[in-house]
């Protein structure tokens, strides 16, 4: 259910958060933004700037995991070029890339329940209608389904 989760905000995840000025920019090229969620939802404009702000801390603090996870890569592909990899390695190299995505997954959960929070009991149901009828992906932007 974690790694579902996780899945879930890839995309924010995975998305270079903008450090040329401090705190957070809407505006700027690949800022969190609410989207087609919103849409969907039919979120008020205090809501949609709830999500924005969830989304942002989302970002902001998957950086680390996001960078954990990039370098136990680097060292898995440093390890396979070898003619003989160390078994040993790998398993430390893997044991490491899980304990990012467990952390990524538990900063996915939080966020998911923070969106929870903001939604009145009609936007609950229909959350409940998209997970259910599409998975938990349809609750990105790029899900794959028309709602």
């Amino acid at each position: 259910m974690r790694d579902v989760l996780a899945l879930l905000f890839t995309a924010v995840l995975a998305a270079p958060a903008s450090r040329s000025t401090p705190g957070p920019q809407p505006s700027a090229p690949g800022a969190a933004a609410p989207g087609r969620l919103c849409e969907t939802l039919q979120c008020t404009p205090s809501q949609r700037a709830e999500l924005r702000t969830i989304l942002l801390e989302l970002r902001e603090d998957g950086g680390a995991t996001r960078d954990r996870v990039r370098s136990a890569e680097q060292d898995l592909a440093r390890e396979l070029a070898k003619a003989t990899p160390d078994q040993q390695a790998i398993d430390g190299i893997v044991a490491r890339i899980a304990a990012a995505r467990t952390a990524q997954s538990e900063l996915a959960i939080d966020a998911v329940i923070e969106l929870h929070a903001l939604l009145d009991a009609t936007q609950r149901a229909r959350l409940a209608e998209i997970v259910r009828s599409e998975g938990l992906l349809g609750l990105l932007p790029a899900g794959g389904r028309k709602r």
